[in-house]
Order: structure tokens, then C-alpha cells, then sequence
């Protein structure tokens, strides 16, 4: 869930490019940049909130340019 939802902020079409980096990242690293293994949403939802976002070192640098690109804060 991208930040501006978790939070009640206003949101516009940038929600779905942070859904959009979500799956990428999952695709290319096999696992989730949030939450990985956490049981609890809260806990989740304060992951994505607080925790920079970490790449695995098998990520290429342009695939990391593109994620960070899509899995922006605008919180």
C-alpha cells in the first residue's frame, strides 16, 4: 500500500506506479521490498513508512534507477 493511502493523505494516479514498483521489485528480487516477513499489516504499513528502501546486490543499476523511480514517498 503506497504511503499517501496508508496515512489518509489525498492521493492521485502516483499510488498506482508505487503498486506498479511493488510488483517490478517483486519480480526481479523474489521477494517484497516491504514486509517480507512481517504476519501483522500495521506492522507492514509502518515498514513502508519508515524503512529506506533496500535493493538486493543481484539488482542491476538501471533496474534501481527504475524502482526508485516508481517507489517514491510522497508522503
Amino acid at each position: 500500500m503506497a504511503p499517501e493511502i496508508i496515512l489518509g493523505k489525498g492521493y492521485t494516479f502516483t499510488v498506482d506506479w508505487w503498486s506498479l514498483g511493488v510488483m517490478v521489485y517483486e519480480m526481479i528480487a523474489g521477494k517484497l521490498p516491504y514486509g517480507e516477513s512481517i504476519d501483522d499489516p500495521y506492522a507492514v504499513y509502518q515498514e513502508i513508512l519508515r524503512i529506506e528502501l533496500n535493493f538486493p546486490l543481484s539488482i542491476t543499476s538501471s533496474a534501481k534507477d527504475l524502482l526508485a523511480k516508481l517507489l517514491v514517498k510522497n508522503s
